[in-house]
């Protein structure tokens, strides 16, 4: 008996591990994923306020004004797109809790029912694959991050190379 309950709490740490580590993976998504869609908001209150503002007839001023409305849109088009993946991410990060919540499930059934045992590892791999498959969304999503600053400051860039010409 005192074997299986080593071998059982062997298996059971595992899951218990795994369950804080995608917590805290879940909470700095969700933090990453409001301050994506607070700049998102951030960027449409500028396009408003640009829209709003527009009381020149100055042909110069009004190029600029048109450049960076312009900007404003590519950017919350790929802060949309990047607001998308990292939802993706924090769900998939979910789906892995609820898998290997449900293989620890499994694990304490399989203390009065055996069979359970492949319950509970079936859960558990599958937990595993759906947190690689989050933190490989994520991965791609870290790559694209710098995009739409890289254009912001290709943009402002240009105005200041034709400050004189615009």
């Amino acid at each position: 008996m005192a074997l299986l309950d080593a071998t059982l709490i062997e298996l059971l740490v595992a899951p218990a591990v795994l369950i804080p580590a995608c917590g805290l993976l879940a909470m700095s998504t969700s933090a990453r994923l409001s301050a994506i869609l607070a700049r998102v908001r951030d960027l449409h209150r500028q396009r408003l306020e640009s829209y709003v503002l527009h009381t020149e007839d100055d042909e110069r001023a009004n190029r600029v004004r048109e450049i960076r409305l312009e900007g404003l849109e590519v950017q919350a088009h790929w802060l949309i797109r990047r607001a998308a993946m990292t939802r993706a991410s924090l769900l998939l990060i979910y789906a892995s809790i609820a898998a290997l919540l449900l293989s620890s499930t499994g694990l304490g059934i399989a203390v009065a029912w055996s069979p359970a045992e492949y319950v509970a590892l079936g859960f558990f791999a599958l937990g595993l694959l759906i947190l690689l498959a989050a933190v490989i969304v994520a991965m791609l999503d870290i790559c694209q991050s710098l995009k739409w600053v890289r254009y912001e400051h290709d943009r402002v860039s240009k105005l200041d190379d034709h400050h004189g010409g615009i």
